[in-house]
C-alpha cells in the first residue's frame, strides 16, 4: 500500500482576533499605524478588516502548499481548535482541490499559548485503500 503523508505548520490557524494593539503600540500593525484612529472601537473595526484580509491571503497560500503535496494524511501544527480546522479545510482546501479531508482530529500541543496539533485524513488513499484512524 502506498501512503502519502505530509506535515505542515499552518502558522497560527486561528479563529479569534488579538485587539491588544490599540493599548500596546508594540502589538500595533504597521498598516494601522498609518491611520488616525480616534477610539478603541474604531481600532477594532479596522484591525478586524486588516486581519481578515491578511489571514485570507495567508490561508490561500497555505492551502495551495498543502494541496500540492497530494497527501492522504496531513499532520498540522499551530491549529487553534477543531472549528478553525474545519473552516480552513472546507473554506480553502475543499474549494481548491474539490476533494476534502473527511476525518479531522485535534489534540493539545505543547505550545504555551494553548494551540493544538491536528491530523486530517482522507477516507482512502489515492489507490483506493482504506485509511483507518486508531488513536492520536
Amino acid at each position: 500500500m502506498s501512503l502519502r503523508l505530509a506535515t505542515f505548520n499552518v502558522e497560527n490557524l486561528m479563529n479569534r482576533f488579538d485587539f491588544s494593539g490599540y493599548r500596546n503600540q508594540l502589538n500595533e500593525d504597521r498598516t494601522l499605524a498609518l491611520f488616525d484612529i480616534q477610539s478603541e472601537a474604531e481600532y477594532r473595526i479596522l484591525e478586524q478588516a486588516r486581519a481578515i484580509a491578511q489571514s485570507d491571503d495567508t490561508r490561500q497560500l497555505t492551502a495551495l502548499a498543502i494541496a500540492a503535496t497530494r497527501a492522504d494524511i496531513i499532520c498540522m501544527q499551530e491549529v487553534d481548535n477543531i472549528e478553525a480546522l474545519k473552516a480552513f479545510e472546507y473554506g480553502y482546501l475543499f474549494k481548491m482541490v474539490g476533494q476534502g479531508y473527511r476525518q479531522k482530529y485535534t489534540t493539545s500541543g505543547n505550545d504555551s499559548r494553548g494551540i493544538d496539533v491536528a491530523v486530517m485524513m482522507r477516507n482512502e488513499t489515492a489507490q483506493g485503500q482504506p485509511i483507518e484512524f486508531v488513536r492520536m
